[in-house]
């Protein structure tokens, strides 16, 4: 019924969370891995000799965040400034334009 093989810490596939738990350990101490892929878990059963007590953990794997691109924002800043100064520049090229004065003479 299942692969049973203590000194391997290749996982056993399991269809879920009690079939885990009943399955046979190893005595020795040696830790069991139960695998359940449909919902990508991890079961652990280990012997205690001190105790006589069984451990079972249990480990979910969580699908990782997408991670965002950052802003460059330094690159935004040097754009901003770039426009900036050629705005001042395209300023100070053009020619003035003079009001025209009426001289009463």
């Amino acid at each position: 019924m299942y692969n049973y093989n203590p000194y391997n810490y290749n996982p056993i596939l399991v269809n879920n969370i009690e079939e885990a738990k009943n399955a046979p350990i190893d005595f020795g101490g040696n830790p069991v891995l139960y695998l359940n892929k449909v919902k990508n878990e991890v079961y652990l059963k280990q012997f205690d000799m001190g105790t006589g007590k069984t451990f079972f953990g249990r480990y979910i794997f969580e699908a990782e965040p997408e991670k965002k691109q950052p802003k460059d924002e330094l690159k935004e800043l040097k754009e901003q400034v770039a426009n900036l100064y050629k705005l001042l520049s395209e300023k100070e090229t053009k020619p003035k334009k003079e009001k025209a004065v009426k001289d009463d003479e």
